[in-house]
């Protein structure tokens, strides 16, 4: 309390301390990489003389040689992947130049990936073509068979007037004969179509391995025909029975059918359809008969005699099975 007087009371200002200037920082990694004396090294090392000669002319020169062989070993070591790599680019340019000298389209990969496209192009473009020409797909087809069935009948009709001519016999002898050349085209035209047609059955009767679905067919048809028998195997069979109420059932049977195709033919004629009916009254195209639409047919009334015996009944079954295979190879032909 001696020491404290009352008034102002002021101190004397003392003497203030100089803050030492702080050192700069060294970039993470410690000193470059390239040279022990570069620039940014320079700098930090006057920065350190400022701050701390004495510490700066404490250094032996030892230090800094081994610091300078340690920096270059170093740089060495870092450069030494980019030599490596730098020789084995070389190698591959020298590879390359050989190669483009064998074949100069070797790296033409653009002109490789058009050629394998070039198919799918084509294809393309033909189907875009095909679309804006628009062409029927089924008329040339139906055509075909129209100028077949047309054919076909113009073939029936000659072959019937020729049966006729023989009939007459030299009745018209001494008349006067006129062929026309349309008449004879036509003659030729269809004498062409039997030839390919006898070549084709040819060919169908070669294919014996059944490779062909028409092959495979025909083969099935020739195995039914094996199992039942034959016109004359059953007259033989019922006459040697005794059974007349089973052949005048057949005859019968047969009269019902030739009835029927004259009068379904009839009733087409009326209509205004062209049927034709072959010497025996049966149609020769049953496809003539069809009209637009569902095409039903009327059942036809059959009537069982109690007098028939079991084995007539078989033989009447063979029979109608070989009148619908009959109509199915008509059919298909």
């Amino acid at each position: 309390m001696s020491g404290m007087q009352f008034g102002l009371n002021i101190k004397k200002k003392g003497s203030v301390l100089a803050k030492p200037k702080p050192a700069a920082a060294r970039p993470v990694g410690g000193r470059s990489a390239f040279d022990d004396h570069s620039s940014d090294d320079d700098k930090l090392d006057e920065d350190d003389d400022d701050g701390s000669n004495d510490q700066s002319s404490s250094k032996p020169k030892q230090a800094s040689s081994s610091y300078q062989a340690t920096s270059t070993s170093a740089v060495n070591k870092t450069l030494r992947p980019y030599a490596s790599s730098t020789l084995q680019s070389t190698a591959v340019i020298e590879q390359q130049n050989a190669a483009l000298a064998q074949d100069a389209t070797v790296f033409d990969y653009d002109g490789v990936y058009d050629q394998l496209k070039a198919v799918d192009r084509a294809r393309e473009l033909a189907r875009k073509q095909d679309s804006l020409e628009r062409k029927p797909k089924y008329v040339t087809a139906l055509k075909e068979a129209a100028e077949t069935r047309k054919r076909d009948r113009q073939i029936a009709e000659e072959k019937r007037l020729e049966r006729e001519r023989e009939k007459e016999g030299d009745e018209f002898k001494d008349k006067e004969m006129f062929i026309t050349p349309a008449y004879k085209a036509q003659k030729e035209a269809m004498r062409l179509a039997e030839e390919e047609e006898r070549k084709k059955e040819e060919m169908m009767a070669k294919d014996t391995d059944g490779s062909l679905m028409r092959g495979f067919y025909r083969t099935l048809l020739d195995e039914r025909a094996k199992l039942r028998p034959s016109g004359t195997d059953l007259a033989t069979m019922l006459k040697d029975a005794g059974d007349t109420e089973a052949t005048k059932a057949l005859e019968k049977e047969k009269r019902d059918n030739e009835k029927e195709d004259w009068e379904r033919a009839k009733e087409a004629r009326e209509r205004g359809m062209n049927v034709v009916l072959n010497d025996d009254g049966k149609i020769v195209d049953k496809r003539d008969l069809l009209t637009g639409g569902l095409n039903i047919l009327k059942k036809k009334s059959t009537t069982t005699t109690s007098s028939l015996s079991s084995r007539s009944d078989s033989h009447r079954s063979s029979n109608h099975d070989r009148n619908r295979t009959g109509h199915k190879d008509a059919k298909y032909r």
